[in-house]
């Protein structure tokens, strides 16, 4: 009895020995860090919790060694700092940033112009989780400056928000614009248009489970330095983006580019290319990516700026992608075309592009060019297979569009769904290509600057300065004068003689008693009184009111409507417009 009572004991000893060596493997060699904005102090060692350093700027001196990891407290908040990470880990023991203690994710805000929340530098072997980012340029700014052969970066878990051009010296010009996760290379001159002559800067890259919010753009990649370079770029290989979600990007979605042999999984974009953006909004660009699959996304609600004239749609082939597969997706309520397959001018033209059972619809919204399911500029080559086209935009019905004759098409069902025009006002922000009259006068054209594309518009209005928003599931329209129209999207080319009514579904806050309809034709392109209606609203009405209008009791109602203009209250005050629907 004794003797397996011992033995027993000694059994006991040895799995707890074994399971003490086994916790000791996996955590591997390094130092505890902690960092607390409400706790801490830079004169403490940093190594436990009651002895944790204060500032960020207390971690950025540092230089840190493989399996060492960075606590900051949850609940706390740093500003005007940023994080700068120095040292290098390995892809078995990175160097780890991450959060202790309970309580809201530990927040870097720096509120600077030009500042970044982290930044890391020709660096390897990190791995960064369980943050929240706000108020800077770029939320993690990754730079490999003539450094290459980089091992492991891993992003994780994070939220990152208000990455805008408030905070950005100079958001119009290339290279410069405000995102989420920057991705920034340079390296000795080679030639954009061959990846077999640009180095590898990174390989094993990860991205996962990061919401990006109102980011002038959630992702970039691009080359250290501003404006835009002709050659001198890096390349990423091995690399996964999965889970993440963008809202509210002011400019465009993701862009991905120089990235080679990688998946991405389950990254989604919603409401994209609010504000002005010259080289044109998308949900989601590719450009220079080879051997990568794109699967199970959904790309939605990309805005054509009011005064753009080009491009606003869902997925971007921008140009020398080569061997990548788009899958398994779906990709809808976009101003343009929802796959946009481009040569980049015939520089770059896109080999073995497959798109495969994906659900394409409700494309062309806006846009007056790309209108296509799937539009095509080019000599691009793939195949498109098993997908579904369903178009529910009335008088636009083009699946494929321009020449797609270096791909195969086969096994696509097309569905024109096509009956009416619906604006419904149903996502907070997003106006459905709805603008003001002060918008109108805030913009400032495109131009060239020796022979460099710049963008010159003022800073973004006011919510209060616009008198145009959408929330709570109607766009809301202050009335300052007779002058305080709204326009809807342009390049509509509706044709009158398919339409009889329109219904617009309204709550009027004001005095006034009669609202206005205007109807711009293509054939003039002008705001006149016989393209016109009044109808009597409800002053001061508790409730949304559906009004009808007959179009048919104007003789202006003949032709190809290109645009409309509401005043909606001739008195001050304002209006809550649900939806506006065209019969």
């Amino acid at each position: 009895m004794k003797r397996k009572l011992i033995g027993s004991i000694l059994l006991f000893i040895s799995l707890c020995a074994l399971r003490i060596l086994s916790y000791s493997v996996v955590r591997g060699p390094g130092v505890d860090y902690y960092v607390s904005n409400s706790e801490g102090n830079d004169d403490n060692t940093g190594t436990s919790k009651s002895k944790a350093w204060k500032t960020l700027s207390k971690v950025s001196s540092m230089t840190f060694k493989p399996g060492d990891r960075i606590h900051l407290k949850s609940g706390d908040v740093w500003e005007k700092e940023t994080l700068k990470l120095n040292g290098n880990g390995t892809s078995d023991f990175p160097i780890i940033v991450s959060s202790y203690g309970k309580g809201d994710k530990p927040k870097i805000s720096p509120k600077i112009v030009d500042a970044d929340c982290v930044y890391l530098s020709g660096r390897e072997g990190w791995k960064i989780t369980n943050l929240e980012l706000s108020d800077a340029r770029w939320g993690v700014h990754l730079e490999f400056d003539h450094d290459y052969n980089n091992d492991y970066i891993e992003i994780n878990n994070l939220y990152i928000h208000d990455m805008t051009w408030k905070y950005n010296s100079n958001p119009e010009t290339y290279n410069h614009f405000s995102a989420g996760i920057c991705v920034k290379s340079l390296a000795e001159p080679n030639n954009l248009w061959d990846a077999e002559t640009q180095p590898v800067v990174l390989t094993n890259y990860s991205v996962r489970n990061v919401r990006f919010y109102n980011c002038d753009l959630p992702y970039w990649s691009g080359q250290v330095g501003s404006g835009f370079i002709a050659n001198g770029v890096g390349r990423i290989k091995k690399f996964k983006i999965e889970n993440c979600t963008a809202e509210f990007s002011r400019l465009a979605g993701y862009s991905f580019c120089f990235m080679d042999e990688g998946t991405i999984t389950n990254v989604n974009s919603f409401v994209s290319g609010l504000d002005s953006y010259w080289p044109g909004s998308t949900g989601f660009l590719l450009a220079h990516v080879r051997d990568t699959v794109v699967s199970d996304c959904e790309i939605a609600y990309t805005h054509r700026h009011p005064m753009q004239q080009y491009d606003g749609c869902g997925f971007d082939f921008e140009g020398d992608n080569h061997n990548v597969t788009l899958k398994n997706s779906r990709i809808h309520h976009n101003d343009a075309s929802s796959i946009f397959v481009f040569d980049n001018m015939g520089k770059a033209v896109n080999t073995n592009i497959k798109i495969q059972n994906c659900v394409i619809e409700n494309f062309g919204l806006s846009d007056m060019n790309h209108r296509g399911g799937v539009y095509f500029v080019g000599k691009s080559t793939g195949i498109l297979e098993n997908n579904t086209i369903n178009n529910t935009r009335a008088d636009v019905y083009f699946c494929f569009k321009g020449d797609y004759s270096g791909f195969e098409i086969k096994n696509n069902k097309e569905n024109n769904l096509a009956t009416k025009w619906i604006w419904l006002f149903d996502m907070n922000y997003y106006t459905k290509g709805w603008f003001s009259e002060a918008e109108v006068a805030n913009f400032v054209s495109p131009m060239i600057e020796a022979g460099v594309a710049k963008h010159k518009i003022n800073p973004p209005l006011s919510e209060q300065e616009r008198g145009i928003q959408a929330k709570y599931g109607s766009l809301n329209v202050t009335v300052k004068s007779v002058d305080s129209f709204i326009y809807s999207p342009d390049a509509l080319e509706m044709q009158t003689n398919k339409h009889k009514t329109i219904r617009i579904k309204m709550k009027n806050n004001t005095s006034g008693t009669t609202a206005k309809l205007y109807w711009k034709l293509k054939s003039n392109l002008a705001w006149i009184e016989e393209n016109s209606l009044n109808f009597n609203i409800t002053p001061n009405d508790p409730q949304f009111s559906e009004y009808i209008l007959d179009l048919t009791k104007s003789k202006g109602w003949e032709g190809t409507v290109w645009q409309f203009r509401i005043l909606p209250s001739m008195a001050e005050g304002n209006v809550q417009i649900q939806s506006f629907v065209v019969d």
